[in-house]
């Protein structure tokens, strides 16, 4: 990982350094090992597909990642829009301006410590009033439920790192300028809203496209030796301010095939079956372009700099 992955991410973020606000979130895959934990033993008596058979992997340092990606690196040090950080940087906050209104943003690594938790509530009451979004690597689920990978559970083995719904219970819920909760880390794409203890509107987001092979296919590798590799694909939010109800956008884009997947006809035949069988075509094409309609987001934040809305 700090050999090829670091390198490759940094690469990467060193085309955008510089030319907009913009945050790097840890997950399992970034930190500096993984091992399979002797609490879970593998149980290979269990039948072909189910996990249990592959026990519980354990990961731990995040050295690498905060050397790269830390608070004093090249892409954060001294950046005005970089504006509270915790842990060297594993949680970290930045704002940013849009449609009229400014954004807090709050990234917080795998599994949030307590510690992490209370950090980032002491960043919202330090920016009152701001429309929050929240961004950790494991939130939801491609089922839309609040629960962790089975191979791949923090809770279970640290009780200390806390579970998707602790993360809800302890300070998504309780905080009402967070609208919105973004995730990954689960093989495909899922959506649901919640009432906070307020009864404000939060939207969850699940966007993970990591386990896409059809470019190894598409090079003459056989089905089963193809990587998933991603094939390109990302989630993409235009946010729009400016009518009455402020929308989002949400849609799904390439950029190896340069095309959206509602613009791609073999879209749900290629990554269905792998990410939502149960699904209908058009239901699984309809999951990867849809709006979000945040209906109480004028009365939550006020109209806007812009007067929008009034």
């Amino acid at each position: 990982m700090r050999n090829v992955e670091i390198p490759a991410a940094i690469a990467a973020y060193d085309r955008i350094d510089g030319v907009l606000p913009f945050s790097v979130v840890s997950g399992n895959h970034d930190y500096d090992g993984q091992w399979w934990d002797e609490q879970w033993p593998q149980d290979l008596t269990a039948p072909p597909g189910d996990l249990r058979r592959l026990g519980m992997i354990h990961i731990g340092g995040l050295t690498a990642f905060t050397q790269a990606f830390g608070a004093t690196s090249k892409y954060f040090k001294d950046r005005p829009w970089y504006v509270a950080s915790h842990d060297d940087g594993a949680d970290s906050a930045q704002v940013f301006e849009a449609g009229g209104y400014r954004f807090l943003h709050i990234g917080l690594q795998m599994a949030p410590s307590d510690a992490s938790l209370k950090w980032a509530e002491t960043v919202i009451h330090a920016h009152p009033g701001l429309p929050t979004l929240i961004t950790t690597h494991d939130f939801i689920d491609k089922t839309g439920q609040r629960r962790a990978h089975p191979v791949v559970d923090l809770n279970a083995l640290d009780p200390f790192d806390n579970s998707a719904q602790g993360v809800w219970d302890k300070l998504i819920s309780r905080n009402p300028q967070i609208f919105m909760v973004l995730s990954g880390h689960h093989n495909g794409q899922a959506f649901r809203t919640d009432l906070n203890r307020q009864g404000g509107a939060v939207y969850q987001l699940l966007s993970d496209y990591q386990d896409r092979n059809q470019t190894a296919l598409d090079a003459g590798l056989a089905p089963g030796r193809a990587p998933g590799i991603g094939d390109g694909w990302l989630r993409l939010m235009v946010f729009d301010m400016g009518g009455d109800v402020p929308t989002v956008r949400v849609r799904t884009y390439s950029t190896y095939y340069g095309v959206y997947a509602s613009d791609q006809a073999e879209y749900a035949r290629r990554y269905k079956p792998n990410e939502q069988p149960q699904m209908t075509d058009d239901g699984f094409v309809a999951a990867d372009d849809f709006v979000i309609r945040l209906e109480d987001f004028r009365a939550r934040f006020g109209p806007g700099a812009d007067g929008a809305g009034r």
